[in-house]
């Protein structure tokens, strides 16, 4: 199943803004750090570190995913 994936901040190093991965049927929010995660490796720390959200809300990783539905992943920030 096709979810697509949009990163921001320094994810932004890494992968391109916005992106699609294919994820098995039945997938949770989970798959898409994984996938990420076996795309680029390097990243690993980060992403275990970030948010998700679908649709401006924020999710859990046991958030089901269904196709074509747009994941949003948002590292921690800091700012001053």
């Amino acid at each position: 199943m096709n979810i697509k994936v949009r990163v921001f901040a320094s994810l932004k190093d890494y992968f391109a803004p916005e992106l699609t991965l294919d994820v098995p049927p039945d997938s949770q929010a989970q798959a898409v750090l994984l996938g990420l995660e076996e795309m680029n490796p390097v990243c690993r720390d980060l992403l275990r570190s970030c948010r998700l959200a679908v649709n401006e809300d924020f999710i859990t990783g046991e958030h089901p995913l269904r196709e074509n539905e747009e994941v949003a992943v948002l590292p921690p920030s800091s700012g001053g």
